[in-house]
């Protein structure tokens, strides 16, 4: 019985792009890549009954292991309006694979709740407050990152985990980028 489930689940998750790499019941794995060291985040073992925001969702890897890790309720959000990457149209499926996911882990939609929604519209009025803020994998897709994070951080009791990606290759510890213009 659970040969065949783990075939159509497999066939189920060929079928899109999937940004991360999700543990599935039944010894599926979605074949995404990301998070390459999950211990670099330095999320606790434990969130029991925390409420947790996970901004910039896209699959769900982060809600999933924030429900695992013993959240009380996950709210993720993504607005997948950034064309500006790799994929092409018709690899963008928006949320189908994290309700795929959310489906397959058996996770109801009160405990895990998806919106379609910019970092810029967060408010307390719309989401509530959160105990831990994930924000990983966004800010440098943003026009405006210092709001970003202001938004995020007034909706926040304890802590907000930010993941970036960096070009140390110019940094002044390496070298810089500098060059000197003259007259």
């Amino acid at each position: 019985m659970s040969i065949d489930i783990a075939e159509e689940l497999c066939r189920k998750i060929e079928k899109s792009y999937w940004y991360h790499r999700i543990d599935l019941p039944y010894g599926v794995v979605t074949p995404g890549w990301a998070p390459l060291n999950q211990q670099a985040y330095r999320i606790p073992e434990r969130l029991d009954k925390m409420r947790v925001l996970d901004e910039g969702a896209w699959d769900g890897y982060w809600t999933f292991e924030a429900l695992k890790r013993g959240a009380s309720e996950v709210v993720a959000i993504d607005d997948f309006s950034d064309f500006l990457g790799i994929l092409e149209n018709k690899d963008r499926h928006a949320w189908e694979n994290f309700d795929l996911c959310r489906d397959i882990f058996g996770y109801n939609e009160e405990k895990c709740k998806r919106f379609d929604m910019s970092v810029y519209d967060v408010t307390e009025d719309k989401l509530g407050r959160f105990d831990i803020v994930f924000f990983f994998g966004t800010l440098y897709h943003l026009r405006y990152p210092l709001l970003a994070l202001d938004r995020l951080s007034a909706l926040c009791n304890r802590e907000i985990y930010v993941e970036s990606a960096i070009l140390d290759d110019f940094s002044p510890y390496r070298g810089g980028n500098w060059f000197r213009i003259s007259k």
